[in-house]
């Protein structure tokens, strides 16, 4: 993904201007990725069972995705911690270079949410 512009090397884009650049050039896998930050699809409906797995990730590590998801669950803290879920396996049948970049963002930015939200 080159980024087609006529600033200067030493420019620093505002972050208004990477996600407008981010948002077009990833519009063909639009209908692929959603993030959905209300959806907790690895609890069960009674927030009892907590279900670790590549079809609903918070990091591309499942040892990363259990330490962080089990200490919050047993602290109470998963369902404001503000994770991203992302269905890796079908992301990396997709798209494996969109599969790099997003489990790298999403992994980076769940990790920081999850030492944000325990002790």
């Amino acid at each position: 993904m080159k980024w087609a512009s006529r600033k200067p090397h030493s420019y620093l884009a505002r972050r208004d201007e990477v996600q407008a650049h981010l948002a077009h050039r990833l519009q063909k896998m639009r209908t692929d990725l959603t993030l959905d930050l209300d959806r907790r699809p690895c609890l069960s409906p009674n927030d009892v069972i907590l279900s670790i797995n590549t079809r609903d990730a918070i990091h591309i590590l499942t040892s990363y995705s259990s330490f962080i998801l089990s200490h919050l669950f047993f602290n109470g803290n998963l369902r404001s911690a503000r994770l991203f879920f992302l269905d890796l396996e079908m992301l990396m049948k997709k798209n494996k270079k969109a599969f790099a970049a997003a489990s790298l963002a999403q992994s980076y930015h769940n990790v920081m949410m999850g030492f944000r939200n325990l002790p």
